[in-house]
């Protein structure tokens, strides 16, 4: 990891699938993947929440990494 300060950060807020990494998993894991990715959108309608989200996922390797974390504080989205 590089020198980056990561207090404040939530590793265990959200789960992240590299799309290209779905190839390891097998036919049978896809589908089980898309029965509990369709179950969870189906609370979220439930619950009255949005479904259409949209996130950026960051590699805290990245060189441009303290950038983002610092533009997250100045707009206090970092704890």
């Amino acid at each position: 990891m590089s020198n980056i300060d990561l207090c404040g950060i939530d590793f265990n807020k959200y789960i992240v699938i590299k799309q290209d990494d779905i190839k390891y998993i097998t036919e049978q894991d896809k589908i089980n993947l898309c029965s509990i990715i369709k179950t969870i959108r189906d609370g979220r309608i439930e619950g009255n929440k949005n479904t259409g989200n949209k996130y950026f996922g960051i590699n805290v390797d990245e060189s441009y990494a303290n950038d983002v974390v610092e533009i997250l504080k100045n707009n206090n989205h970092w704890k």
